[in-house]
């Protein structure tokens, strides 16, 4: 048997031999050398079309399908909305600028979790500031981060986090978040090739303590709580908040709004229109705004005077080209600047709107379309409405500068990430009866996510977060009453603007303006 097993190997590790064998046989499994030279099959188990790896091929698609199926569900959470927004990019921009400015790493609160408990905390429903910090950091804590490091547990510590945050890398936050703001809402923040940017400001209270006393000041009402000045930009398409500046009530706000122009969006610079009141009338930040080419629509009172070459009459008066200058620019040898000055007819009050463009060609920016856009100017005082009544109580509750400002930072963020969320649901969810499918509803898109909070310590609610923040529409009703319901108290009465003072150039005055165009010119 040993000779013969030999003499079987012997045949079998001949060439010609084995070739022949091979293509005989016609094996269908690969091929194996053992040391003595003969070619035996792999077994059927080592293929990849057999019974086993079809076993295999189907446990990893149950399980890719079950990870599309838990991502899909994530997108459709808080966690998932806030995300779009809140992306790794953003993120990534704001360690760079972190790293910057010498913040040290291996702490225990990290930028992440310290900016969206911060977020979270503004939309949370607790009587004090301890008590929405608990409910945001369980939340954070249980969707974020159930298996990595936690954050504190100590509100205290939150606090002294906040301090050490410098506000460089908040700001570069904003500016980040800002951008994918216009990322994901720029179609819809367009209307007539324009982009529209309302812009106000209002004052917050603060507490009464001796350092925000003075070093914030006082309104001018007697015996005043110190005040935090906000101005803020807003889409005037659809409600959602752009950029903000604070600042005190020593400074007036056209300067805060020269202050907002480095946010707007460059991509789009020479579409957006700021449209303002009449408190933005003046001469530096009307000359600042056709240096830089940026569009605005301000309304007129009777502060403003305009020059024209012939004499105008008021009666009848629909729109025109003037000269804006002020009696301290002519001082001081300032060139005039050119404007068109648009008379909007009153619907039901005796007075008459007059505003004042640098658009001068009345195709690209029509007077039916100028009216237009001022009325939706409301949306401004809409937003502050909701920032102060809805989102934010009026009161801030910090009581030292540092802190108060990083306070009002914060809820002004969050208002903007509420706004942003209830926005683009609307777009992805396409019209509804009875609802704008523009603008959404504060109120209801803070109830929405009060709910996706309470559901983190509740069973989940059967419907998806994105479905609901789908339905949070404005209603589309018509208004039947006034805006207000009342007048409010320490209110003064509101007297609507006169008209601008409409005058005529002398034959002094036009050399002077002649003379400083070619100067300016020739410069």
């Amino acid at each position: 048997m040993t000779s013969l097993g030999g003499l079987c190997l012997e045949l079998l590790s001949g060439k010609g031999l084995e070739s022949a064998f091979l293509e005989e046989i016609g094996l269908k499994h690969e091929t194996v050398l053992c040391h003595h030279g003969a070619v035996f099959p792999k077994t059927p188990h080592g293929n990849k079309d057999g019974p086993m790896a079809a076993q295999t091929s189907a446990s990893s698609s149950r399980a890719s399908a079950k990870r599309a199926q838990r991502r899909a569900k994530r997108s459709e959470s808080l966690s998932g909305s806030m995300r779009q927004f809140l992306t790794p990019e953003v993120w990534k921009q704001v360690k760079h600028a972190a790293s910057q400015h010498g913040c040290r790493n291996g702490v225990r609160w990290t930028l992440q979790p310290l900016i969206m408990i911060a977020a979270i905390m503004t939309w949370c429903a607790g009587e004090t500031d301890a008590d929405r910090f608990v409910l945001a950091r369980s939340f954070y804590v249980q969707v974020h981060c159930p298996k990595r490091q936690r954050p504190g547990k100590a509100f205290s510590g939150f606090c002294k986090a906040m301090l050490r945050l410098p506000m460089p890398v908040w700001w570069a936050f904003c500016d980040a978040v800002r951008s994918r703001v216009f990322h994901l809402l720029a179609d819809r923040m367009t209307m007539e090739g324009w982009f529209p940017l309302g812009c106000d400001g209002s004052r917050m209270e603060c507490p009464r303590t001796e350092e925000l006393e003075q070093s914030l000041g006082k309104s001018r009402k007697d015996k005043s709580a110190p005040t935090l000045w906000v101005i803020a930009l807003v889409s005037l398409t659809t409600g959602v908040l752009w950029s903000w500046h604070l600042g005190t009530s020593k400074t007036g706000e056209r300067r805060y709004l020269i202050d907002l122009l480095k946010t707007l969006p460059q991509a789009v610079l020479q579409n957006v229109l700021l449209v303002c009141d009449a408190g933005y009338v003046g001469y530096d930040l009307f000359g600042l705004l056709l240096k830089q080419q940026c569009s605005f629509l301000i309304r007129l009172s009777s502060q403003a005077q305009l020059y024209s070459e012939e004499m105008v009459k008021v009666e009848g008066f629909t729109e025109g080209e003037f000269w804006y200058w002020t009696d301290d620019a002519e001082n001081k040898s300032k060139p005039a600047l050119r404007v068109r000055v648009i008379r909007v007819a009153a619907r039901k009050r005796k007075n008459d709107v007059w505003l004042v463009t640098n658009v001068l060609d009345p195709k690209r920016l029509p007077a039916e379309l100028a009216a237009r856009f001022y009325r939706m100017r409301w949306e401004s005082e809409c937003f502050f409405r909701t920032y102060k009544r809805v989102v934010k109580d009026v009161r801030l509750v910090s009581r030292t500068v540092p802190m108060v400002v990083r306070e009002a930072e914060v809820s002004l963020l969050a208002c903007q990430l509420l706004l942003g969320q209830g926005a683009l649901a609307l777009k992805v969810g396409g019209k509804r009866a009875g609802r704008d499918e523009l603008k959404c509803s504060a109120a209801e898109v803070l109830r929405e996510i009060r709910r996706e909070l309470d559901a983190a310590r509740k069973p989940v609610p059967r419907s998806s977060f994105a479905k609901r923040l789908q339905q949070t529409g404005r209603d589309r009703r018509e208004r039947t009453g006034p805006k207000m319901k009342r007048e409010p108290p320490r209110r003064k009465k509101h007297v609507a603007p006169q008209p601008p003072r409409l005058k005529v150039l002398s034959a002094e005055q036009k050399r002077q303006i002649e003379a400083l165009n070619l100067k300016e010119a020739a410069a």
